[in-house]
């Protein structure tokens, strides 16, 4: 989905901003709040994931190292 200068392009089709109705805006503004909002929540993920991995990293550094009981 692409959009520029009025109009916008999905799978292929473009389509002019002015003759689509308001219940297809609002989805279309719907549609796009969700894709930027997935943004967000995948680069917190990442972000969540990297200190998750500094963690574990720093807690096997500071395990003891002689008693190996299972």
């Amino acid at each position: 989905m692409e959009e520029n200068n009025g109009s916008i392009t999905i799978d292929d089709v473009e389509y002019k901003l002015t003759d689509l109705s308001q219940e297809c805006i609002a989805e279309l503004d719907s549609l796009q709040f969700c894709l930027k909002k997935l943004d967000q929540l995948n680069y917190e993920i990442a972000a969540i994931t990297t200190a998750k991995n500094a963690y574990a990293m720093q807690l096997q550094s500071l395990l003891p190292k002689d008693t190996a009981a299972h």
